[in-house]
């Protein structure tokens, strides 16, 4: 009499089809592992603060594996060239594999430029064109006018610079404006928090000069933020015009930037924004657009969209 197997012995077609159910289930299963483990799929890395780095040493400090795009290059006198001066996603951003960081870095070489026509222009306006265009603002000298916080005059190294004149990349204008003897005191802007290169900026726009800076204890440049001013912010137009603002800056401060704005009662009106600049790369323009919103002056400005996209990858 013959002896009675099991059901999956006497149903070899079954036997099979539920066999291949289980290898498929299980090449699924370690496929799944597999990719986990070897492409941290899901994972999500802080990125860290760049500035001051090469490329080939920003990617060796990231845990994960990223595309730069380089979406502008700055010429900074006594810079070599090739570091990071800006990043987006900003330091501490968590980022996945796979993800662009788009960074301007500093030019090797100054590029030519034409002088714009700062003609009938405020102190302002010329400081923003003059820094966008790659030039550096050198001293306001501040001269009686009727025409108020105007821009009279450009020179460069002493002589006169007409518009249109191609001068190199980085040189430095200086600025003659017009102030009204009956009227000759300004706000001191609000800087705290801000890199050394936008405080002079932003100073510079407001119609006065850069005093002495401190930069003890600093170990990168690239880092520092200004942590105190003199004169301080105080909202008054109680200093004169052209005068020189000390700063003192530290490196790897964490400010409080709700605390700040608490503290100073900062008027939107007295932070200098800066104006509209157009960023070109090799095949696209990025456009940057600053915001009024304090809390968005006082950090490294907006993040640009992750939409962006760049054949100048690294």
């Amino acid at each position: 009499m013959a002896k009675k197997g099991t059901f999956l012995e006497n149903h070899s077609i079954l036997r099979t089809l539920l066999y291949m159910l289980l290898i498929t289930v299980g090449v699924i299963f370690l496929t799944y592992v597999f990719l986990r483990l070897y492409g941290r799929t899901g994972r999500e890395y802080q990125i860290p603060d760049m500035r001051g780095m090469t490329i080939k040493e920003a990617k060796r400090a990231c845990d994960a594996s990223i595309r730069f795009v380089v979406t502008d290059s700055v010429y900074t006198e006594g810079d070599k060239g090739g570091h990071i001066l800006m990043q987006d996603p900003r330091p501490g951003s968590l980022i996945k594999n796979g993800r662009k960081v788009f960074i301007t870095i500093s030019a090797f070489t100054p590029k030519d430029a034409h002088m714009p026509d700062l003609t009938d222009v405020t102190c302002k306006q010329a400081v923003s064109q003059l820094s966008s265009m790659g030039f550096a603002v050198g001293r306001i000298k501040m001269v009686q006018s009727q025409f108020r916080n105007v821009v009279l005059e450009a020179t460069c190294k002493g002589k006169v610079v007409q518009p249109g004149t191609v001068l190199p990349g980085g040189s430095v204008i200086d600025l003659t404006v017009g102030r009204d003897p009956e009227r000759p005191y300004g706000v001191v802007p609000f800087v705290l928090g801000k890199s050394p290169e936008r405080a002079r900026r932003d100073i510079k726009a407001g119609t006065f000069n850069i005093g002495i800076e401190h930069f003890e204890n600093v170990t990168n440049k690239a880092k520092a933020v200004v942590v105190r001013q003199k004169p301080a912010y105080t909202g008054v137009a109680q200093n004169m015009m052209g005068s020189t603002v000390e700063l003192w800056y530290s490196d790897n401060s964490k400010i409080d930037v709700d605390k700040i704005v608490d503290e100073y009662k900062v008027d939107p009106n007295d932070i200098i924004d800066p104006e509209q600049l157009i960023i070109s790369t090799m095949e696209d323009d990025y456009k940057q657009t600053s915001t009024k919103v304090v809390r968005e002056v006082l950090t490294d400005g907006p993040s640009h969209s992750s939409s962006h996209d760049s054949d100048d990858d690294w």
